[in-house]
């Protein structure tokens, strides 16, 4: 009886001292801070004439967020924040551009917003620069109210059109030492003579001269035998694109074929190749060369290649536009991070500091104190695809920096 009771004591205390024991390590133990999530803008054409390009745009840009949440998501401070995008479409115009800028900054209260080009930038900055939202545009091609000391709230993390069309005219140099002339046709929305000025003197420091002024025609142009037509007569020893799309190049590669121009169409745009051989057809698609995203080529970088893969598995096909898109939302994430703060002023003045930043396309580095007054423009190494007889191939990357 007694070893019983003795059995049932002894017992007693140590169920007493375990319970006391995991009391003590569950108190110890901080609960798991919840996953939290941060809402981000996009803006983008998804009607219009514009569309053609900013409708897979916007979803490059949602793949960039997968494959950022992916990898754990942004950490501020020990907490973890899943992105979440809100695209809103710019309708291919100022005013459009502008109230979409105000859905998401005024309607949704987001603090910071990728994505726009051009007019679309220009125009979101008067909705952005007022309610100190950090927005990082897609691409930029020199026009006022993109980039600017009078904007300190406004970053690049695509690309420039200064950049692409420096690279562009870099290669055409190393590759075609023959050529000494070139007529330049852009459209209104991707032309400012700022930027034509900085790309004469580009040209004339590779002894490159152009033979005329800058064309520049509407946006919303489709028939293009008048610009054809006066490239033939000039009769430079090279054509040369900085901006325009791709339904765009597709009827100068086309049209200038059919008149039996065959000299080299040099081009910075960033059209996938086979949506120009299918629009200019494979005979009139030769002696061509662009910037464009090229699955596959050597010494592509690790999440580059993830990205190529599922833009191809998810929009259908590989294009350096998307890249930039894409970029744009995931150098303002590594802004974020490298901040350590949600306070749009505080990821602005990090970035502004800031010599280096991760890009899909490896270490880009920061510019354009020189071209735009601020330091505020991302850049990144660019590949060159040429085309002849139909067939696309891979032919260089291309560094130049714009200062």
């Amino acid at each position: 009886m007694e070893r019983k009771k003795l059995l049932t004591l002894v017992g007693s205390i140590c169920l007493i001292l375990v319970l006391t024991s995991l009391s003590v390590m569950t108190g110890c133990t901080k609960p798991a801070a919840e996953e939290k999530t941060l809402q981000i803008g996009f803006l983008a054409s998804l009607t219009g004439f514009m569309s053609i390009n900013d409708l897979p745009a916007s979803q490059a840009a949602q793949i960039a967020v997968d494959m950022f949440n992916e990898k754990g998501g942004l950490t501020i401070n020990g907490q973890q924040y899943k992105v979440e995008l809100f695209v809103e479409d710019c309708k291919s115009s100022g005013d459009g551009s502008v109230a979409a800028a105000n859905r998401l900054v005024h309607d949704r209260g987001i603090k910071f917003i990728a994505g726009g080009v051009a007019f679309e930038s220009a125009a979101a900055s008067t909705v952005t620069e007022p309610a100190k939202v950090l927005r990082s545009a897609t691409y930029n091609v020199g026009m006022a109210g993109e980039l600017g000391p009078d904007m300190p709230y406004a970053f690049c993390g695509g690309a420039c059109d200064l950049g692409a069309g420096f690279v562009a005219i870099e290669y055409l140099h190393q590759a075609y030492p023959e050529v000494k002339t070139i007529v330049e046709m852009e459209p209104v929305m991707g032309y400012s003579p700022d930027t034509g000025s900085k790309v004469e003197k580009f040209l004339q420091e590779r002894g490159i001269s152009r033979l005329g002024e800058v064309v520049v025609y509407p946006d919303e142009t489709m028939d293009f035998s008048t610009y054809v037509a006066q490239i033939v007569q000039a009769d430079p020893d090279a054509f040369f694109q900085m901006s325009a799309m791709g339904n765009m190049i597709g009827a100068f590669m086309k049209g200038l074929r059919e008149m039996g121009w065959n000299k080299p169409y040099a081009c910075a745009s960033t059209t996938a190749a086979k949506d120009l051989v299918a629009i200019a057809g494979k005979d009139a698609s030769t002696n061509f060369f662009n910037i464009s995203d090229i699955p596959g080529a050597p010494d592509t970088p690790p999440l580059l290649a993830e990205f190529q893969k599922r833009e191809v598995e998810e929009i259908g096909t590989a294009c350096w536009a998307y890249v930039f898109a894409a970029n744009s939302v995931w150098t303002m994430l590594n802004a974020i991070e490298a901040a350590q703060s949600l306070d749009p002023t505080v990821v602005r003045d990090t970035w502004d500091k800031m010599d280096t930043i991760e890009t899909l396309c490896g270490p880009g580095w920061m510019g354009g104190l020189e071209t735009y007054g601020i330091n505020h423009q991302v850049q990144t190494k660019m590949p060159i695809e040429v085309i002849d007889n139909g067939v696309e191939s891979f032919a260089a990357w291309i560094e130049v920096r714009v200062p």
